[in-house]
């Protein structure tokens, strides 16, 4: 009898480490995709800083060409 209670224990212990892994796992997923999305939508080139600079590295080749 003591033999049973001490399987279903050990059960009972692996399915709660299974469950908070998996649980650990899934919000870690939705936090990293959530700073993927704010990232994308906050760090883009909304001041054209990124564009000023394709610019001028397109002027300095031109002008090192001729």
């Amino acid at each position: 009898m003591m033999m049973f209670k001490w399987q279903t224990l050990k059960r009972i212990h692996r399915s709660i480490t299974v469950l908070s892994a998996t649980l650990i796992g899934a919000v870690t997923t939705i936090m990293l995709l959530c700073a993927a999305a704010l990232l994308i939508r906050f760090g883009g080139d909304d001041d054209g800083t990124w564009a000023a600079a394709d610019v001028a590295d397109a002027l300095k080749a031109a002008v090192t060409r001729n």
